[in-house]
């Protein structure tokens, strides 16, 4: 297979191999997709919408809402809750000019805890958004370990031709 896009992005730490690293959270109404347009939300928000018309290069951005399990023992529906909330930020940054096809609202619930729902603390980590680069220079970028199925959907190409594999220098030790 083809190697893996490598993603360079100007002015951007990552925090995994598709993760963009953000200063702080966005901030959204208890149970609501509402975000609050506090100075950590507006500092998230200004600065991925800076990334992303600076760096074109990002073809697929995958805006994640994740929550805390508060309520699901009741019925309510966190993956609903995360999906809008992504949502709210994908229309945000499509105000600010970026264009919608580049972005994709994914709403994964309470199925990816940083910590256990035990605390405050710890629920309060697990209420978050995350940004990953998807596509770059138009080509898939395979998601994280941590991440579910985005690798299978970007399907390899049929056998390349053996002499192909001759070209590629060894990994060293």
């Amino acid at each position: 297979p083809p190697p893996k896009p490598v993603i360079q992005l100007k002015g951007v730490a990552m925090k995994s191999a598709t993760q963009i690293d953000m200063p702080g959270a966005i901030d959204f109404q208890t149970g609501s997709a509402k975000i609050l347009m506090n100075d950590s939300s507006k500092k998230v928000l200004g600065q991925i919408t800076t990334i992303l018309k600076d760096n074109p290069s990002i073809t697929s951005l995958s805006i994640e809402g994740n929550t805390d399990n508060a309520g699901e023992n009741k019925g309510f529906d966190n993956t609903k809750l995360s999906q809008e909330r992504a949502q709210s930020v994908v229309d945000y940054i499509v105000k600010q000019g970026v264009d919608k096809s580049r972005l994709a609202a994914v709403g994964n619930g309470s199925k990816n805890p940083l910590a256990p729902n035990d605390t405050p603390d710890h629920m309060a980590v697990n209420r978050r958004v995350e940004f990953h680069v998807r596509g770059y220079n138009g080509q898939p970028v395979a998601s994280d370990a941590s991440s579910a199925p985005a690798a299978a959907a970007s399907p390899a190409p049929a056998a390349a031709p053996a002499s192909s594999s001759a070209k590629t220098p060894p990994k060293k030790p």
